[in-house]
């Protein structure tokens, strides 16, 4: 059985036109991790190697040798979180955002990238390694998102979602995801381009029994600008 779904229209749009560097979210919340991503100090971070934290940013000049800088993070099992970060000022090398259990994208040019990647309970830090790279990293910010509560016996169930970019996310930004009330994530599909797309799910998309759903637009990058519309039930 599907549940009852919630008691509002079928079909009900939810609606929204972010700002520049904002999320566009549906009936979910996204909660900032602590991380001292501002780079005002270098409390809570680990700097090996040649990485150091001054005049606001968190910096790294280019010597032999692979080394990371990394601040602690916690999660739960199978969770998806977006990372947003600046790379400015770069002369050399690939600088890799990491967790504990991985390497994710490496970037070689200046620019704010953001990153959707899955962290468990065995994922204990976030933060940047290389061998190669000398330059600064900026504005460091790591995000869950959480839907909304449902009811139990009840469900959301998510018939279609709208979305467009009004210019090309920075590669690897754009992520368009379902999640769920714990952050895990039901469904997920990367954008790379500018312009709008659809979304149809011919019985619906939705978890177990008193779960909610959420959709996000991440934001893409800096500087992009986004919509989202999102049929529930």
């Amino acid at each position: 059985m599907l549940g009852v779904p919630r008691s509002i229209s079928v079909a009900a749009i939810i609606d929204h036109q972010p700002a520049a560097n904002a999320h566009a979210v549906a009936n979910c919340t996204a909660t900032a991790l602590s991380i001292n991503g501002t780079f005002a100090t270098d409390t809570g971070w680990t700097l090996g190697g040649t990485w150091a934290i001054a005049g606001g940013v968190l910096a790294r000049t280019e010597p032999a040798g692979e080394n990371q800088a990394y601040h602690s993070a916690s999660s739960t099992a199978d969770i998806y979180h977006y990372a947003t970060y600046t790379v400015a000022n770069r002369t050399a090398g690939i600088v890799t955002f990491v967790t504990t259990n991985a390497n994710w994208r490496g970037r070689n040019t200046n620019a704010t990238f953001g990153e959707w990647f899955r962290m468990d309970a065995t994922d204990t830090i976030v933060g940047f390694k290389s061998s190669t790279f000398a330059g600064d990293i900026d504005d460091f910010t790591v995000e869950r998102f959480d839907a909304t509560a449902q009811a139990a016996g009840s469900r959301d169930i998510i018939d279609w979602i709208a979305y467009s970019y009004d210019t090309a996310p920075t590669a690897g930004s754009g992520v368009l995801a379902i999640v769920k009330e714990d952050g895990s994530h039901l469904w997920s599909h990367f954008i790379t381009a500018a312009g709008s797309g659809f979304v149809k799910f011919p019985i619906g998309k939705f978890a177990d029994d008193g779960d909610g759903l959420g959709v996000v637009l991440t934001a893409g990058g800096a500087g992009v600008t986004g919509k989202l519309a999102v049929g529930m039930r």
